[in-house]
């Protein structure tokens, strides 16, 4: 239980590394594994065929010199045996001293040759590196030295008794069973030979199939390692475009996707003139009071909960989120791109957003309330900063609809004339009147009731001024 245990958590945690590392570091893994693979191969290949070729190269070298020497052996002591037979036929005939002349040096030369092929031959089969099969042929390499060794003596002995014929015809039974027998043997030397050479083309076959099959092993693990690369490559091509598209969700949640694209194209500072735009701005009323009853967690809780409903108003009115700092919430219409019905969409916004407050106190059995100012005007956007891009407004129009929220009154949507203009055929709305605004003096301003359904002007004129 105890080794299985141990060998999930360590599968676990090989997994959860493996999931952690990077494209780069999983491809460089792969590739080197596949490096590794090819190179192991090759290597054990090299080897392999290497000490494969010498091993049968010594055998084949060594079993050709063998048969070579055993061939050279054998026809020495078949031109000796000649010599001595020719002896015996014509020593009558040309006399001993001739005949011993003619045959006897010759036999003798012959027989020493022989003699130093044993010794060489010797020499081989007692060699490092020589075939089990050659060595224990040494016994019959002896028997061979010996049997020449008795030869030579039993000739020699007849010559000097060449004179009684019996002796003649003993050694000629003597050279007839030496030949049978160094026959016998030399056939064995010859069959060990034939057998060492047949073995090292066998081996050399053999080790070639299993090189055939090594590197048919190796393609394939190759074919299945490329493929494991293949699916890596595209692995890593998936992931690449969810994080491309993370990227450019997280660019759009802060830049409108025109400005996004061209910021992409381009690394200028992008600054746009608009003639004609209508500006947001709201305040959430008793925002302090809330904060000081509940925990932060839930605090910013509360706040993300009606900024999510104000960015999704704000999407199905075709306007532009510009920021939010605290409690505060701009927004703007008519840009990035021109849009005529700019002023009606913000109002609409605003109308909307009153209700989203009213359905949050609802269900929270609060008591939030929101000051909104809208202002109509030229306004100067752009994308500042080079790490943390910020898309804002800048320009009169939007520091008076900030003074708009400012000196506005709570649960009310404050405009000033100039959005009144646009606004007055399509909604419902109240003259507050002349107001002191701060940097700009008096002002005259409405109040945004509501829609006007039946599409009159429906003003109603207050001269109590609210404050």
């Amino acid at each position: 239980m105890l080794t299985n245990f141990n060998f999930k958590n360590f599968k676990k945690h090989l997994d959860e590394g493996w999931m952690k590392s990077s494209i780069t570091y999983k491809f460089s893994l792969a590739s080197g594994v596949l490096l590794l693979l090819i190179g192991g191969v090759a290597v054990a290949s090299f080897f392999s065929m290497r000490v494969v070729r010498d091993k049968t190269e010594l055998v084949m070298v060594t079993s050709i010199k063998i048969q070579r020497l055993v061939f050279e052996m054998n026809d020495a002591l078949n031109d000796a045996q000649r010599q001595e037979r020719e002896f015996f036929r014509q020593w009558q005939i040309i006399g001993l001293d001739a005949a011993q002349e003619k045959y006897i040096v010759p036999f003798n030369q012959k027989i020493d040759y022989v003699r130093r092929i044993s010794d060489e031959l010797q020499v081989l089969l007692t060699s490092k590196g020589v075939s089990e099969k050659w060595y224990k042929s040494h016994s019959y390499l002896i028997e061979y030295t010996d049997k020449i060794e008795d030869y030579d003596y039993q000739f020699k002995e007849a010559v000097r008794l060449v004179i009684d014929l019996r002796n003649a015809q003993n050694i000629n039974d003597i050279s007839d069973e030496f030949e049978r027998k160094t026959a016998i043997i030399c056939n064995t030397l010859f069959d060990i030979a034939a057998q060492e050479v047949e073995e090292a083309s066998f081996e050399i076959k053999n080790t070639s199939e299993k090189m055939t099959l090594l590197l048919l092993l190796a393609v394939l693990a190759t074919l299945g390692l490329g493929l494991i690369i293949i699916n890596l490559f595209k692995f890593a091509l998936q992931q690449l475009e969810v994080e491309q598209e993370k990227s450019e969700k997280l660019l759009l949640n802060v830049l409108p996707k025109s400005i996004a694209e061209r910021l992409k194209d381009r690394t200028e500072i992008i600054a746009d003139n608009f003639e004609n735009v209508t500006v947001l701005f709201a305040d959430l009323a008793g925002f302090t009071q809330l904060s000081a009853s509940v925990s932060p967690t839930i605090l910013v809780k509360l706040l993300n909960e009606i900024f999510s409903e104000f960015d999704k108003l704000a999407v199905i009115h075709g306007l532009e989120k510009i920021k939010t700092i605290g409690d505060a919430y701009m927004v703007v219409g008519g840009l990035p791109e021109p849009n005529i019905d700019h002023a009606a969409a913000i109002a609409d916004m605003a109308l909307d957003m009153q209700d989203v407050i009213q359905r949050f106190n609802e269900k929270n059995n609060s008591d939030l309330n929101m000051r909104i100012g809208l202002n109509t005007g030229p306004v100067v956007a752009g994308v500042i900063g080079s790490t943390k891009f910020i898309y804002d407004l800048w320009g009169d129009t939007v520091n008076v609809a900030s003074r708009m929220e400012s000196h506005g009154v709570i649960g009310e949507i404050q405009v000033t004339s100039d959005t009144y203009l646009l606004l007055k055929e399509q909604y419902l709305l109240e003259k507050r009147g002349i107001i002191s605004v701060k940097g700009k003096g008096e002002m005259c301003t409405y109040l945004l009731k509501s829609r006007n359904i039946n599409n009159e002007s429906l003003i109603q004129e207050n001269e109590k001024v609210m404050v």
